[in-house]
């Protein structure tokens, strides 16, 4: 039997709802970018990480006319409301990452280096393609770098969304000394 309690008077569990603010400045979170997404739970599974982790910005390649709203609402619940979220054309998504920003593909290409011996320390915009056909070869060129998630195991894919948890909360636990 664990000592923890969940009572959300603890000092623990109010630092847990309330630290937002010690985390860092919103101007320099992440922004994710979705390249041509496949289903409408991907998208909602995005929207909802970018509202645990605080992104700036999450921008989606695509027809969002494809996507019934209900469905990606659903996945993404309060991140829906309170997520800067938007659709744009899959050749302009680049145009809309701030200059002081290195742009990342998360891809398993040749050159690409891990993505736990990779610094991360500032402001990035990670890029992840499409769930079949990865990133492909024109945004790539708009990336600076390609990091991948090592897996051990025999199974060498990993859905859209937990590629992006893991890299996202590697970017965190890298810029996050205080917790």
């Amino acid at each position: 039997m664990s000592d923890i309690t969940y009572d959300n008077s603890s000092t623990l569990s109010q630092n847990f709802f309330d630290s937002k603010a010690e985390f860092y400045n919103p101007e320099d979170a992440p922004f994710l970018i979705a390249l041509d997404l496949r289903t409408p739970m991907n998208i909602g599974g995005i929207i909802r990480l970018a509202g645990n982790i605080g992104c700036r910005k999450v921008l989606f390649t695509g027809d969002e006319g494809h996507f019934k709203s209900a469905k990606i609402r659903r996945t993404a619940t309060t991140g829906f409301g309170h997520v800067d979220w938007e659709f744009c054309e899959h050749h302009k998504w680049h145009h809309k990452i701030p200059d002081d920003y290195q742009i990342i593909a998360v891809e398993t290409i040749e050159n690409a280096s891990s993505i736990f011996k990779t610094p991360l320390k500032g402001k990035f915009a990670f890029v992840l393609g499409n769930e079949r056909y990865g990133i492909d070869e024109k945004s790539m060129e708009y990336c600076e770098k390609a990091v991948y998630i090592p897996m051990p195991g025999i199974v060498k894919s990993m859905n859209v969304v937990q590629a992006a948890n893991v890299v996202i909360f590697e970017w965190f636990r890298q810029n996050i000394s205080n917790i």
